[in-house]
């Protein structure tokens, strides 16, 4: 009875597939989905805020960034990850999990604004909301640009283009060419209109002023100091990027994202993927794993009564209101 009943099984099933030519035709779903998503407003502004994701993980910019520093004389590795111990002794090679992690997930950046640069134009939208997504995608692209071209220099530039016709096995350009590529987005970001500020409920968009600011930033390491200094005026030049009035400000809750801050990841509370460097940065007796630790040298950089040594180095015997302030000091 129960040969039976595998023959009849056997013989239904090749009676379905014969009958069946597709059936080895998957669809492609992700494609499928893609088509059908750039539909409004809507859809562009969630592909917009999709590219910011990345840089919260732990290995986009939490933690990956900062154990580069362990090849300065600033900081002192104080974690025991082997993969830092060979970047503090300059013994890395592409095997190294932060080399690989933080390339990675800024490719993954950069694959989102392409996305956003190429399908934002084709949807029928608010042209102001328009243009300020795409100048966001291309502020965050030329971001990541900049960042892979000081981490490592020589890196491949994969833009529009190359994502609509799947080129993506390329060469590496040059430092000068990624730091172009750079120049290129801030340019275009600013062009496309970005917000002088944002208020609560888009906290951490990226403004003219963090355009304007890279941008300075960029021409510094360049040693063009007359573009150096136009650009920074753009920022030195308006009200909305004020200093604050307090310096010590820059560390407590209570001035989050206040308009000295040109740029600021919004991280939640909690230990999420997305809140990493509350753990990374904090000390081992408050919770943390205190992985990141200034050396003297850097510390005697502060000239003597520096208000901003105290609150950018906490040494030993400080008392820190916890409920008040950030998690984002360096700590001895």
């Amino acid at each position: 009875m129960k040969k039976n009943n595998i023959i009849a099984i056997l013989i239904f099933l090749l009676i379905f597939t014969g009958c069946r030519s597709d059936l080895l035709e998957s669809t492609p779903y992700g494609q499928t989905a893609s088509d059908k998503f750039w539909r409004n407003g809507d859809d562009v502004v969630s592909a917009t805020n999709a590219i910011y994701s990345p840089l919260l993980d732990e290995d986009g910019y939490a933690h990956t960034e900062y154990t580069f520093d362990n090849c300065s004389d600033d900081m002192n590795r104080a974690g025991d990850h082997p993969d830092e111990t060979s970047l503090e002794l300059f013994t890395f090679d592409a095997t190294n999990s932060h080399i690989g992690a933080t390339w990675s997930t800024k490719y993954e950046v950069i694959s989102r604004a392409n996305a956003v640069l190429i399908n934002a134009p084709k949807v029928n939208m608010d042209e102001a909301l328009r243009r300020r997504c795409m100048g966001e995608a291309y502020f965050l692209r030329g971001f990541v640009y900049w960042r892979l071209s000081v981490i490592y220099g020589e890196v491949p530039i994969l833009l529009e283009a190359d994502a609509q016709s799947g080129n993506f096995n390329k060469a590496k350009s040059s430092l000068a060419e990624v730091q172009a590529q750079a120049e290129a987005d801030f340019l275009k970001a600013v062009d496309n209109r970005l917000a002088v500020s944002y208020d609560g409920d888009n906290a951490g968009r990226a403004t003219q002023g963090s355009a304007y600011g890279f941008l300075a930033k960029l021409y510094v390491y360049q040693q063009q100091w007359d573009k150096a200094i136009a650009a920074g005026a753009k920022v030195t030049g308006n009200t909305a990027y004020k200093l604050v009035t307090d310096y010590g400000q820059n560390f407590q809750g209570a001035f989050e994202n206040n308009s000295e801050a040109l740029f600021a990841l919004q991280y939640k509370s909690g230990w999420t993927t997305d809140n990493s460097p509350a753990y990374y940065h904090t000390p081992g007796a408050w919770g943390g794993w205190g992985f990141h630790e200034p050396i003297e040298d850097l510390v005697q950089e502060f000239e003597p009564k520096d208000p901003r040594r105290a609150y950018s180095v906490l040494s030993e015997g400080d008392k820190v209101d916890r409920k008040s302030e950030w998690n984002h000091r360096i700590y001895s």
